[in-house]
């Protein structure tokens, strides 16, 4: 079995990261993985904390598995992926779970 490839978007706050995703899913026949910040934050009733990182990390994480068990798709597009959120960790709290981090090393 042929192993897909995976296509991540990656920057800034809103520079065009998802629109470039849906573009690239449409235009290659791929798996969509959306941002799972932007759905776990918008649904939460509080401001998120640092431990709310690590629910959106594998939250990322269990969306992409699902992409990857799906038939007939050649490309994983990702709006955005682990790396990203770990940045983000270290920038706001200045270190990052290591959940995070080993799953990012496999």
């Amino acid at each position: 079995m042929q192993k897909r490839r995976k296509i991540t978007i990656v920057g800034p706050e809103s520079t065009g990261k998802s629109a470039l995703a849906n573009y690239l899913s449409e235009k290659l026949n791929g798996c969509l993985v959306d941002e799972a910040a932007r759905k776990y934050i918008d649904n939460l009733k509080r401001p998120y904390i640092e431990e709310d990182l690590l629910a959106i990390a594998r939250l990322q994480q269990s969306e992409e598995e699902k992409c990857s068990a799906e038939k007939g798709k050649p490309f994983i597009i990702c709006d955005t992926n682990l790396l990203v959120i770990k940045i983000w960790s270290l920038h706001k709290y200045q270190r990052c779970h290591p959940w995070i981090e080993t799953t990012l090393k496999k």
